[in-house]
């Protein structure tokens, strides 16, 4: 039921090695790393109005910069 030690040393490797992926790409200039927005975020599961068109309004922000990258 439980995972042995050697289960959580593969797990925080792999996050490590996620997380040094994610600085290469930062810190390239060729790459561009897509993400949600990270000043709002919220549940997937959100059915509110207001925010839902905060989000799009936000993504719509990302994809013009995404553009711009693009060139």
């Amino acid at each position: 039921m439980y995972p042995g030690k050697g289960m959580i040393g593969r797990f925080a490797r792999k996050v490590r090695e996620i997380q040094e992926d994610v600085d290469k790409i930062r810190n390239d200039p060729n790459a561009l790393l897509i993400h949600p927005p990270l000043e709002n975020r919220m549940s997937q599961q959100t059915t509110d109005p207001e925010r839902l068109l905060v989000t799009y309004q936000l993504g719509q922000d990302v994809a013009e910069k995404i553009l711009e990258w693009a060139g």
